[in-house]
């Protein structure tokens, strides 16, 4: 009875212990995963997994918090980038003489997705949402939302005016009114020589 019994328990602990894990390896740099790492290490380096006091559920409890809220705080600001961006292309003139067919085909050519409510009810369920697409990942798509505004704007310009060229001006840390004269020059520069030969873009 009692090998028995240990035996179920060690079946539900280490189910919970490899959930933890995976949890842990998506968490990256929080700092909820800086809290629960050294106390799994504890665990690993005790081999205490089995002990009659169950320190796993609480660890686990507390990454899912965290990862939970990282997830969200991540939707909502890809929800927020993409809300701008696609205002900004619903307001533009040659984004706006396009059939809706094509404006579908632009943005998925240029990987705009729409928005999502992430899945996080159960451990499960946040697990599969980060194994779909990190953290990191994430922020990369909410980091790549204004360039990929740009190409849809451009390529909507392009069929409106198929002889556009597209110019992208130089970025710069300006620092002084002189700076910004200079700049701003160099630019007009770029774009009236790019103007000679046709319509412009500028992303």
């Amino acid at each position: 009875d009692t090998w028995r019994a240990r035996g179920e328990l060690a079946k539900a602990r280490i189910a919970k212990w490899q959930v933890l894990e995976r949890l842990l390896r998506h968490a990256g740099t929080l700092a909820v995963a800086e809290q629960v790492f050294p106390e799994v290490e504890a665990i690993r380096a005790g081999r205490s997994l089995l002990d009659e006091t169950d320190r796993v559920t609480p660890l686990l409890q507390k990454l899912a918090v965290g990862l939970r809220a990282a997830v969200t705080e991540e939707a909502q600001a890809y929800a927020k980038a993409h809300q701008a961006g696609t205002a900004a292309v619903a307001a533009d003139s040659a984004w706006q003489a396009l059939p809706v067919p094509e404006r579908d085909g632009i943005l998925a050519r240029v990987q705009l997705a729409p928005p999502r409510e992430p899945a996080l009810r159960t451990d499960s369920e946040l697990l599969a949402e980060l194994d779909r697409e990190s953290l990191a990942a994430r922020a990369a798509a909410t980091a790549a939302v204004p360039e990929r505004i740009g190409r849809a704007l451009a390529e909507a310009a392009r069929k409106k005016e198929p002889a556009a060229v597209r110019v992208s001006l130089r970025t710069a840390t300006l620092r002084s009114e002189g700076e910004v004269k200079s700049w701003l020059a160099e630019q007009e520069q770029k774009l009236l020589e790019a103007l000679s030969r046709g319509p412009v873009i500028v992303p």
